[in-house]
């Protein structure tokens, strides 16, 4: 009867335990599905640098201003003030027809300056003219110190010997000498390059203030006259 009894607790006990197990078992396949922990943001990798472009010539080689590309030539456009203070320059289409020149230019400041000429003459134009030149000048420059539009007011001082053709062949053709000396005032253009090489072109007018006298005592009133020049010159 022990053993019996015994034997009805045993199975009692697993029953017992069999039924909790079983309980806890649904219990777990009753509850929802817990949601899974979300991982942080992943870390995003930097995006690897542009490649520079391969170097093909020096950067010294290259024309720029500040880091920016300005084509050869040009950069002298973009500056406010002029390196360039002084200038010198001819005109060398003179030379090969008889006026042989030299012009000196300072600048006072970035849009002034004084210039100096001197040229001597000797060619045939309808007679043999021999002589020289003086001239003092400042050109005012709208935009920049030799660089672009400018004015120019001054002085010229010239004296000649002319001597006309002898177009009869009885040599009584003389020599005339000529004085000339009166203000002048030009509109020209200038052209600079970063080279320091440069071209300036101007025209304008002059007038005589002296009083010649010709060979048959006639006195000699001139207007104004045409005047101009070309010239090709080195700033530095």
């Amino acid at each position: 009867m022990a053993r019996k009894l015994l034997l009805h607790r045993d199975m009692r006990r697993f029953v017992t335990t069999a039924l909790v197990l079983a309980g806890l078992v649904s219990s777990a396949a009753a509850q929802p599905g817990a949601e899974p922990v979300s991982s942080p943001d992943p870390i995003v990798a930097p995006e690897p640098a542009a490649t520079p472009a391969p170097m093909t010539d020096n950067w010294e080689d290259v024309s720029h201003i500040n880091g920016q590309l300005v084509k050869v030539g040009e950069r002298n456009e973009y500056l406010i003030k002029n390196p360039k203070r002084f200038n010198i320059s001819t005109n060398p289409i003179g030379f090969l027809v008889g006026f042989y020149g030299l012009s000196v230019a300072a600048a006072v400041n970035d849009n002034v300056a004084i210039r100096g000429n001197v040229e001597k003459f000797d060619f045939e134009f309808f007679g043999h003219t021999t002589g020289y030149e003086l001239a003092v000048s400042a050109p005012i420059y709208l935009r920049r110190t030799f660089s672009g539009p400018f004015l120019e007011p001054g002085f010229i001082y010239q004296q000649t010997m002319d001597t006309p053709w002898d177009l009869f062949g009885d040599g009584e053709e003389m020599a005339v000498a000529h004085t000339y000396a009166g203000p002048e005032v030009l509109f020209g253009w200038h052209w600079m390059f970063d080279s320091g090489l440069n071209i300036a072109a101007a025209i304008g007018a002059t007038r005589n203030l002296t009083t010649n006298t010709s060979s048959d005592g006639v006195t000699e009133d001139d207007g104004p006259m045409p005047t101009g020049y070309l010239r090709v010159g080195f700033a530095f």
